[in-house]
């Protein structure tokens, strides 16, 4: 759920690679946490987003406001940490090749 609706919900593919995410939606709370990478691929921010107490609490979908708002934040914080450089091991994706084993 965290991939489509938290803070990577309006973001193309190769933005939403960049980030790592985990949150957890239970009764009237909306939680996520995560790390986002630079372009290089180095660890340059961590965040953590908590929201007890929200109105609608059967409404897991991107209609929920805090969903609303984490959407609306992603973008900021890709767009702040493109102005930084990490200074830590970068961490690429490895390329899968399809192979039928032969």
């Amino acid at each position: 759920m965290a991939f489509t609706d938290g803070i990577r919900r309006t973001m193309s593919s190769d933005e939403r690679a960049r980030i790592a995410t985990k949150a957890g939606w239970f009764a009237d709370a909306r939680h996520e946490a995560g790390v986002i990478f630079d372009r290089s691929g180095a660890a340059v921010l961590t965040y953590a987003l908590f929201a007890d107490g929200q109105a609608d609490a059967d409404n897991f979908g991107a209609t929920h406001p805090a969903v609303r708002a984490r959407a609306a934040m992603g973008p900021k914080f890709l767009a702040a940490v493109d102005r930084l450089g990490g200074t830590g091991t970068a961490y690429r994706t490895t390329v899968q090749r399809p192979s039928n084993g032969g």
